[in-house]
């Protein structure tokens, strides 16, 4: 038996010491059921959901039990921000340092969490796939590169819960963090519910959206459409569509049982306008469709079971033409296809009883990818065929098992994870968790886990340009430590601080190639990054709220003579005098340090923006918002490269009714 074994071993030992034996009365409240699943309500009797935590162990829990760092972001958050996409959400989360093509409506977005990869990834490969997105606990993740966050339309999600660390031990793949974007639910008996909004403003930008809940005898439901258009002038003519629907409906069986299905579809294309520096015209093309079935029953008053199983494809086309400076202007340059095709099982058991909540379960993905190069001119002349295709395939399975053991002011949260694939060798992910209330509203948070990152199957099987596949890499490793404490000790103050150390083993990066290209990647050398978050919130006082957040990250390279230093600040100034008007002022700002000769712009300006909703009782059951927003109120200036132009000052404005 490996040493991860025996380390897996000994942190479940260290959970069962700690227990007593069950006891014969279940723990009152415990939540048997994901949020957001038919059975929600039985969450309800005892807690606000928005106190409920499902990320964690995969099984909703109250706040005060979860030992990660977590932030959650809920539908009115996003509502009063009016984000447009999933990674305007995200760069208001500190510690989620979010690397966008641009500063612009519809700008595509990378994100990493606590430094988990370097921001720009022309230079070192798209390391934002150390972060795991999933819908309603489904995998958004690519095989191809890292996720993408603009295939997840803004208008169904209900809330985002982001773990900053890795959560393999429930996850698997999760190196860098967790984002579970988890939609709003079906409505019930009674009138349907609905909301219809649009916006539009300067940038030729306009956004429109409906949604409604209800339902019709036995069967709840929800569906939502979103459409958006955007032009922008930096770098160059550019311009960015979508258009997404989304729906899903839930259908109780019985008392014990219940049946809920999704579907939806996300079509967008963003045109990046020229890219000097490559001298290319640059589009791309994501789509993504899935669909999902999913069975709840409860044999007993402490047992709850949970299989599903989705069908997720996506795929992403993009285009490179010769911008006219060596070749005539729309000429091929390069354009490349990926077309993936999951399928995939996931069953979970969760049994309440005493002090105990146990989650056990297994997930099963296989993966069919197509991918594509067609070569022009220019790099047919480096040797690149005309066109070059592979259809991989891959399987992946993990089997987890862990829980959560309350004892007074003390909650510990053993776990263990066993991942294999079809591909590469199999990984044991043990973690262990402790939560300690310490009297006078302060909770303190420690967890230690072992982690790993799955390796693309574009790195084992297919290659890209330039670049020959390795079917020899092995998942990156990761053992990271955590410890915070939150509080609401200091009058009209809440705080929450938050320091880590992450130690990444086996590192993928780039490597000159024995084969045919020039390049390929191989498992080298060690990464730590060491830093610390802090939030804060003052009360409200004569309608105004402060918030603001700071996380600074240090990452350490084996072989690299120079440290990397990045920060990130996020403050903000809410008014809400009465629940009728809402006004806001955040700014964020990211510092990336890219280092001495990087083509990278100015970005030393914070970046401010102004919302403001008025809401307007109409009738007895109708509300209006009117709403806008000033973007980059003060004409900040803080674009990532020189290619990725900064928009200046824009304004948007609009209505959003209720029903």
């Amino acid at each position: 038996m490996g040493t991860p074994s025996i380390r897996a071993l000994v942190l479940l030992v260290l959970g069962v010491a700690w227990a007593h034996p069950a006891g014969a009365t279940p723990v009152a409240g415990v939540p048997l059921v994901a949020s957001g699943d038919p059975e929600a309500a039985f969450v309800r009797l005892y807690f606000d959901p928005e106190d409920l935590v499902v990320s964690a162990t995969r099984a909703p829990k109250p706040i005060d039990q979860v030992a990660e760092n977590v932030t959650v972001v809920t539908a009115d958050e996003i509502r009063d921000m009016n984000a447009h996409t999933l990674g305007d959400v995200l760069k208001r989360v500190p510690g989620v340092f979010t690397f966008t093509f641009g500063n612009h409506f519809g700008a595509t977005p990378l994100a990493h969490i606590q430094g988990s990869g370097e921001p720009n990834p022309f230079r070192y490969g798209h390391e934002d796939r150390h972060v795991l997105v999933l819908l309603d606990g489904v995998p958004w993740s690519s095989e191809t590169a890292g996720p993408f966050l603009d295939t997840i339309p803004v208008g169904p999600i209900e809330r985002i819960e982001i773990l900053k660390g890795p959560a393999s031990s429930a996850w698997g793949s999760s190196l860098g963090g967790v984002i579970n974007v988890i939609t709003k639910e079906a409505g019930g008996p009674g009138r349907p519910l609905g909301e219809l909004a649009a916006s539009y403003g300067e940038r030729r930008s306009w956004d429109t959206r409906g949604e409604v809940a209800g339902a019709a005898g036995p069967v709840g439901y929800y569906a939502q459409a979103q459409a958006q258009n955007a032009k922008w002038d930096q770098p160059g003519p550019a311009g960015f569509e979508e258009a997404s629907a989304f729906a899903k409906a839930e259908v109780l069986l019985s008392g014990a049982a219940s049946v809920d299905l999704s579907a939806g579809i996300v079509d967008v294309e963003t045109d990046a306008g020229r890219l000097a520096s490559q001298f290319a015209l640059a589009q791309s093309e994501p789509r993504a469709a899935f669909a999902r079935a999913g069975l709840d029953a409860r044999p007993s008053e402490r047992l709850g079971l949970r299989l599903e199983a989705y069908r997720f494809g996506q795929r992403l086309e993009q285009f490179a033409q010769e911008d006219g400076t060596f070749a005539p202007r729309g000429e091929l340059l390069i354009n490349n296809l990926y077309d993936e095709e999951h399928t995939g099982v996931q069953a979970r058991a969760t049994w309440a009883q005493g002090r105990h909540v146990v989650v056990a379960g297994v997930d099963y993905r296989h993966t069919d990818l197509r991918a594509r190069t067609d070569s022009g001119d220019f790099f047919q002349s480096l040797g690149n065929p005309a066109r070059f295709e592979v259809e991989p395939a891959i399987d992946r399975w993990g089997v987890y098992l862990n829980d959560t053991i309350r004892a007074g002011r003390f909650t510990l949260v053993p776990g263990v994870r066993y991942d294999d694939s079809s591909r590469t060798d199999p990984f044991w992910s043990p973690s262990l968790g402790l939560t300690v209330g310490l009297g006078r509203g302060t909770l303190l948070r420690a967890d230690a886990a072992r982690g790993f990152s799955a390796p693309p199957l574009t790195y084992l099987a297919s290659g890209g340009i330039d670049f020959d596949p390795n079917p020899d890499l092995a998942p990156e490793e990761i053992w990271s430590y955590q410890v915070g404490l939150e509080t609401t000790a200091l009058p009209g103050l809440w705080l929450k601080l938050t320091g880590f150390r992450h130690e990444v083993s086996g590192a993928i990066r780039t490597a000159a190639s024995p084969g045919p290209n020039p390049n390929t990647w191989e498992n080298q050398g060690t990464i730590w990054r060491t830093g610390y978050e802090l939030e804060a919130e003052t009360a409200r006082l004569g309608g105004v709220t402060l918030r603001g957040g700071f996380a600074w990250v240090r990452i350490e390279v084996s072989g690299r003579d120079r440290d990397q230093d990045q920060h990130q600040a996020v403050v903000g100034v809410y008014y809400d005098p009465d629940p009728g008007l809402h006004a806001e002022a955040v700014g964020r700002y990211v510092w990336w340090d890219y280092g001495p000769g990087a083509s990278e712009g100015d970005h030393n300006d914070f970046l401010w923006d102004l919302n403001l909703r008025k809401t307007l009782t109409l009738t007895r059951t109708v509300t209006a918002d009117l709403f806008a927003t000033v973007h980059n109120l003060f004409n900040g200036d803080a674009m990532y490269s020189t290619d990725r132009g900064q928009e200046p000052r824009w304004l948007e404005a609009g209505i959003r009714m209720r029903f």
